[in-house]
């Protein structure tokens, strides 16, 4: 059951990038989506820094949250450039682990994975990041947990970076016509005082194309209620 503060932080995020909803609907750029694990819930946006797009934080650990998040970059150099300027300011930091393990089949194509470590009050911390590059830009989802809960995770974690794909229309994921034709049809009469029920339902039948495709779906929704 979805509390009342994770409703008013779900509600942040829908207005806390309402000034992104003609960048996300015009721009030529393509939007980045991917399906957090099961039961894992939006963080509120004043939570992270401001190159992170969206984070998710389970719920099931007591003392230390796994959470994941995916972070947009502009890169103008090759892919291989990158991802050694990334290995080496990681290093850099005490204490570093950083480890490049392999390529990983994302839905946008080929990412490169990397794991790390550190020691916090709650235990030692294990880091996975998947880093896409594409064209310009470069997609870098992360995923965290206890180093304990390894086992647990990273399956979830690597679920998915396998879901990471790139689209200029969020409608373009919905495979059954029948489905994305009925979802267009519903939008077009929503208005301030429906949006809750239409929420409702997006949620509901479209649950298979994760939280962070809805939130980004209802956004849209909600920029033409305004």
């Amino acid at each position: 059951m979805i509390t009342m503060r994770q409703m008013t932080i779900q509600m942040m995020i829908l207005k806390g990038f309402f000034f992104l909803f003609p960048f996300i609907l015009f721009a030529k750029e393509p939007i980045c989506v991917f399906t957090p694990p099961e039961n894992f819930l939006a963080q509120s946006p004043d939570r992270y820094p401001p190159f992170v797009k969206i984070a998710f934080s389970g719920t099931e650990e007591k003392h230390y949250h796994p959470t994941i998040n995916l972070a947009i970059e502009k890169n103008s150099g090759p892919e291989k450039e990158f991802l050694e300027c990334v290995e080496k300011l990681q290093k850099k930091k005490a204490r570093s682990k950083w480890k490049k393990l392999q390529s990983i089949e994302t839905l946008a194509g080929r990412a490169t994975l990397f794991e790390d470590e550190y020691p916090s009050s709650s235990g030692t911390v294990k880091i996975y990041q998947a880093i896409l590059v594409k064209d310009d830009t470069a997609y870098l989802l992360t995923g965290c947990s206890l180093k304990k809960d390894t086992q647990k995770y990273f399956p979830l974690f690597k679920k998915s970076f396998h879901s990471l794909s790139l689209t200029d229309n969020l409608l373009s994921l919905i495979k059954n016509e029948t489905e994305k034709d009925l979802l267009i049809k519903e939008a077009e009469k929503v208005n301030k005082k429906s949006f809750k029920k239409f929420q409702d339902k997006v949620k509901n039948n479209f649950a298979h194309l994760g939280s962070y495709w809805q939130i980004l779906y209802l956004k849209q929704t909600l920029e033409k209620t305004q």
